[in-house]
């Protein structure tokens, strides 16, 4: 018997190790805290707006910060992301040629954006190029953390990150609240409070001598866009996808019915900071992995439960909170995001998992599977919203969101169970 109850003991005690091991990399509980916390601070900021302006001002505004937001990935150009990867495995400097990119495709954008912006006779222009402003700020501080991460520095982006996004809360709540103030005050808060965040981003990096180039270390610019452009996709179509929805019951439907699915939709994006603040430290976890040439086998299926288990626990609860939530922080204008919010937080195992594949095969090198993935997943919400909402509105919306994620979810499952099963992942030469 005592015999029996050591092995047990023993086997608990592993499995409680592996876990505590899983959710204890280094500075990765402080990047969880400030993007969860980052997140509570957004969803009161969009209760704040909502109470404060009604349907129809709110989603005005959320359909002119989500247009902000899309050009905001034309500004990153994916290049975060391959620089982590570069620093994860090289532990070297920035590579010369992403910075000239950098500049170009942030030129390019800038153009475009405003330009598109005229052509389409937004509703307040002046507040489309400070959030436009604001965005190419935050593009420049996100590449600068593409190196943090790659060094494993997640506490300076996350107190910096926690720091911006406070300061663009508390000003904007206080504007809204105590002086009335409207969309461009919201905007012009949202610029500063980038201002801030580079500043102290750039302050760091400079006095930690981490903005030195590594010339040679990588292609030439001309050679390097190639390599960028399906990371640059990954993020366009992820941005996209998540606001494809707000873009057609804009242009089928009115501003209120964007309001009201802004008003769920805004709260199970907080939930999502979750699922994102795992994976900036599971991927240069699973990069080292590969470097050293040990199977990541492991570490995707314990991931992948914690990230499971953690996922359902937040939709139930938010499934039976969202009647008290939206009641008592949107009023009763708002009812109808009742719905909303309890559907869209039902597909928060299927989010979360699938940010955990797409990073898997982008470590794999198998990043075109995973843009592949995300255009496929656009068909079917695009045609069931062109379909659905001028028959069900609002609720046709919620439809088209799910056929995406159910598609995103069965196509990256069957991508990866191709690279898994074609040979060892930890050898970097697969090909189909």
């Amino acid at each position: 018997m005592k015999q029996g109850a050591g092995i047990s003991a023993m086997l608990e005690k592993s499995f409680f190790l592996k876990w505590r091991a899983l959710v204890s990399w280094g500075n990765v509980s402080l990047q969880v805290g400030h993007l969860v916390f980052g997140g509570v601070l957004f969803m009161f900021l969009w209760f704040v707006l909502g109470r404060t302006w009604g349907a129809e001002a709110f989603g005005e505004f959320n359909f002119l910060y989500a247009y902000a937001a899309l050009w905001g990935i034309f500004f990153d150009f994916g290049l975060d992301l391959p620089l982590t990867r570069f620093v994860s495995a090289q532990g070297k400097g920035i590579p010369a040629s992403l910075v000239k990119i950098k500049f170009f495709v942030v030129a390019i954008g800038f153009v475009l954006s405003i330009g598109l912006a005229l052509v389409l006779r937004l509703s307040d222009l002046t507040v489309v190029i400070v959030l436009l402003l604001g965005v190419f700020l935050l593009s420049s501080t996100n590449f600068i953390n593409g190196l943090l991460r790659g060094l494993e520095r997640l506490d300076i982006e996350a107190k910096i990150g926690f720091l911006q996004k406070a300061v663009f809360v508390a000003l904007a709540v206080t504007g809204v609240l105590w002086y009335e103030k409207g969309l461009l005050w919201v905007a012009w808060s949202y610029f500063a409070s980038h201002v801030l965040g580079l500043a102290f981003t750039l302050f760091w990096a400079a006095a930690n001598c981490s903005l030195s180039f590594a010339r040679g270390a990588m292609p030439s610019a001309r050679q390097s866009v190639m390599g960028v452009i399906p990371f640059w996709l990954i993020a366009l179509f992820l941005t996209f996808g998540q606001r494809l929805d707000l873009f057609m019951l804009k242009g089928l439907l009115d501003a209120s019915s964007v309001g009201i699915y802004s008003a769920g939709f805004r709260i199970i994006e907080g939930f999502i900071y979750i699922g994102a603040a795992f994976m900036t430290g599971f991927f240069p976890r699973l990069m080292q992995a590969l470097t050293e040439k040990k199977s990541p086998v492991g570490l995707i299926r314990r991931s992948a439960s914690f990230l499971l288990l953690i996922s359902m626990l937040i939709a139930l609860v938010n499934y039976f909170a969202a009647p008290f939530l939206v009641k008592a922080l949107y009023g009763p204008s708002f009812l109808p995001s009742i719905f909303v919010l309890q559907t869209l937080g039902c597909a928060l195992p299927l989010l979360f998992l699938s940010g955990l594949l797409g990073h898997a095969l982008v470590a794999f090198g198998k990043e075109r599977l995973f843009v592949l993935a995300l255009f496929l997943a656009l068909l079917p919400d695009f045609f069931v919203n062109m379909v659905a909402i001028p028959q069900w509105g609002v609720k046709g919306a919620i439809l088209g969101f799910w056929s995406r994620e159910v598609c995103l979810f069965c196509v990256l499952g069957t991508f990866y169970g191709m690279v898994k099963g074609g040979r060892h992942t930890h050898e970097r030469g697969f090909k189909f």
